[in-house]
């Protein structure tokens, strides 16, 4: 059985959110769960409430509030940012909390877990101590929140490649970016700074610690910029002109597939016969190139395109213009 490039793209996609899903669990349940570190998102709630719900629940950790919280921003993500998002949603939804069950609870990943578990947390903040433990300590929750931000980051940009997201706080994100001019890396790493400064207050009005909830900052804004260099510079329009016999279909694949609309221009060719044609032009962000490309290419491989970068686009269907 042969597929076409539509389902070839499509199952493209669905790998990519399920490999970010991957990378994103591993760097949560490796990196920052162990060294207890907040960087936001559904699982640093779940770091936040796991010391709590530990004392009635032995077996709790992190993967359950991510399952619990997961499956209520599916919800969300259905009725607000429709169903063909809400699928995408669904596979990372379910795949995110999976990979973090397998890497914590099944012991394939023990030993890296096990180097970055802190002995003592409260040891952390005691930097002015000699002592072995607090340097091990120290190092650790360094190492954990680096790379736990550049890995978190790194699984949810392939998420957002694959026009899908992790769900939980990334639903928020999309949100956003769809009624307000905010990119999904700022939107990012604002509800993420809304759960950091939730575990501030926690770890320095309850705990006396601080050190843990600043690496978790730095973590963040990590992740912030892995999202914005991975994600945001490929999301950047496309302005594409395409000239053909066929441009009627182009246009009927791109209102139908894309759910976008063109604007068809009359054009003129100067070179020898002067034939007045018609000239099909969209705009597109960059992670759809390649399926409109492959698309064009079946409709009509005789087809004249070009393609320019745009820094910005606003208007439906992208970021909103405001004044």
């Amino acid at each position: 059985m042969v597929l076409s490039r539509k389902n070839k793209n499509r199952i493209i996609r669905i790998l990519l959110v399920i490999l970010g899903s991957a990378i994103l669990a591993f760097g949560t349940g490796v990196f920052l769960e162990p060294a207890e570190i907040v960087a936001g998102g559904v699982s640093g709630i779940g770091v936040i409430v796991k010391p709590y719900l530990l004392q009635m629940w032995p077996w709790f950790k992190v993967d359950i509030a991510v399952w619990v919280l997961n499956i209520i921003f599916l919800i969300i993500a259905f009725f607000v940012l429709g169903k063909k998002f809400a699928l995408h949603t669904l596979i990372a939804s379910l795949a995110f909390p999976l990979f973090m069950t397998i890497f914590t609870r099944t012991g394939m990943c023990d030993q890296l877990i096990k180097a970055f578990t802190l002995q003592d947390p409260n040891a952390v903040d005691d930097i002015v101590k000699s002592e072995i433990i607090y340097s091990q300590n120290g190092i650790r929750a360094i190492m954990a929140g680096l790379c736990g931000g550049f890995t978190v980051g790194f699984g949810v940009a392939l998420t957002f490649l694959g026009d899908g997201s992790t769900g939980g706080t990334d639903v928020l994100c999309f949100i956003l970016a769809k009624y307000t001019p905010i990119k999904q890396s700022l939107s990012s790493f604002m509800t993420d700074a809304i759960v950091i400064i939730a575990s501030l207050i926690i770890n320095i009005g309850l705990k006396g610690q601080v050190i843990l909830s600043f690496i978790g900052i730095l973590a963040a804004l990590i992740c912030a910029l892995v999202i914005h260099f991975v994600y945001v510079q490929a999301g950047n329009g496309y302005i594409v002109d395409i000239v053909s016999k066929k441009y009627k279909q182009i246009s009927e694949y791109v209102i139908k597939e894309l759910d976008q609309t063109t604007t068809i221009i009359e054009s003129t060719g100067a070179f020898k016969s002067s034939k007045t044609t018609k000239m099909v032009r969209l705009v597109i962000d960059r992670r759809k190139y390649i399926e409109v490309k492959d698309a064009i290419a079946e409709i009509d491989p005789n087809a004249f395109m070009t393609v320019t970068s745009a820094k910005t686009v606003l208007g439906e269907g992208f970021n909103n213009l405001v004044k």
